[in-house]
């Protein structure tokens, strides 16, 4: 059962922004919950890496990122090379917000980066730069944070999401630099832009990035 498409993948939070019945939700976990606890059936469980793919997509639309890190990574070593599957993947453990998941996030990240075609859309392939972008952003990883978005800009064949979040996240990072000629560059392309949205939400971001940097 497949719960998640790519062109659903908006952002680190795009899981919680698929809308599925909470019951059928609810109603895949007990289902698992039981088949696991089977002794005849445990062994099929264990050796059906669908099984923990679909899984890991219903954790992680049910929020429950750990849970869903642990299906993926069952999964991911037994089924066919995907992108898709690695990026999934990386936003379970972005969106787990815990420093131990970090480099796997990157390690996905990267994965998908490598394996993703060469006709997949151009939006798509800067969107992997962005997110793995943001999570060196996380860590303290400036310049590699830095390569990735400036990457990812470069490649964007339209105004949108990624261009957008390249934006804000470059602006941060920028800021984490004390970076200040650069930082209003970017700040001046989003006035140009009139995303005021997305100025608003650098200016809070900087008090947990950048709390000593001046605007």
């Amino acid at each position: 059962m497949d719960l998640v498409h790519s062109s659903n993948i908006q952002s680190y939070t795009d899981f919680n922004n698929i809308r599925v019945n909470s019951d059928i939700i609810n109603q895949l976990k007990i289902m698992f919950g039981n088949l696991n606890a089977s002794t005849d059936r445990k062994d099929i469980i264990n050796n059906d890496a669908n099984i923990h793919l679909s899984m890991a997509k219903t954790y992680s639309i049910a929020k429950e990122w750990p849970a869903a890190i642990s299906q993926f990574e069952l999964a991911l070593p037994n089924l066919p090379i995907d992108w898709n599957n690695y990026m999934l993947y990386g936003i379970a453990c972005a969106n787990s917000r815990n420093n131990s998941h970090y480099l796997k996030a990157i390690e996905a990240y990267s994965n998908a980066i490598v394996y993703i075609p060469d006709n997949a859309e151009v939006n798509m392939k800067a969107r992997l730069y962005v997110y793995r972008g943001s999570i060196y952003k996380r860590i303290g990883r400036l310049d590699e944070a830095v390569s990735d978005l400036k990457f990812a800009l470069s490649n964007i064949s339209t105004d949108g999401y990624e261009r957008t979040d390249a934006l804000y996240n470059l602006a941060c990072v920028y800021a984490m630099q004390n970076n200040v000629i650069e930082f209003n560059n970017v700040m001046a392309q989003l006035e140009s832009a009139e995303d005021d949205d997305t100025i608003d939400r650098i200016k809070k971001r900087l008090q947990v990035y950048a709390p000593n940097f001046r605007i």
